[in-house]
């Protein structure tokens, strides 16, 4: 037996778990819109609600607000991709990596020794600081002759230090 939108009732609501542990429930409703007088268009409006289940030890906790608290969830996503967002933001609570960040971000390719010179820092500390820099993958090095130029790689950590205040940013 099928509706007018020669869709099955049974297929009416449809339950799907995703893998952030969120329950997709869709509803259709049939409609009909007349363009001329012997043309009809049939269409299914698909309505998702998304809700989360909360974790067993956090089942006793008190809601206010459920459909925050499934925004907040869904925000959080994957563990993984948390704890990398997090080593991301790691790198940039040293004031010297964050001083070398900006410096590279704002100049583009630039040398150790340009870097020294713009930072004041030492070029010893600025090398350990590339280093550390570039075993985490946020930037990268290039040859040019005998110079190596160090540039941002990471776009995640490049889009994070263009906001700094006194930044310029772009139009």
């Amino acid at each position: 037996m099928r509706d007018s939108a020669g869709l099955s009732p049974d297929f009416a609501e449809l339950p799907a778990i995703t893998a952030a542990g969120a329950v997709t429930h869709g509803t259709y409703t049939p409609c009909q819109h007349a363009v001329k007088a012997d043309q009809v268009i049939r269409c299914v409006l698909w309505q998702t609600i998304r809700v989360h289940l909360l974790p067993a030890e956090r089942r006793g906790q008190r809601v206010i607000d459920g459909e925050r608290v499934c925004q907040a969830i869904e925000a959080i996503g994957d563990a993984a991709a948390l704890r990398a967002r997090a080593a991301q933001f790691a790198l940039l609570s040293d004031p010297t990596r964050l001083t070398v960040l900006t410096c590279i971000h704002a100049a583009g390719p630039i040398s150790v020794s340009d870097l020294a010179a713009a930072t004041g820092i030492t070029g010893t500390t600025v090398s350990q600081t590339l280093r550390h820099l570039r075993a985490s993958g946020a930037v990268a090095a290039e040859r040019d002759g005998r110079v190596i130029r160090y540039r941002l790689a990471d776009h995640a950590i490049a889009a994070l230090v263009s906001h700094s205040p006194g930044q310029p940013q772009p139009a």
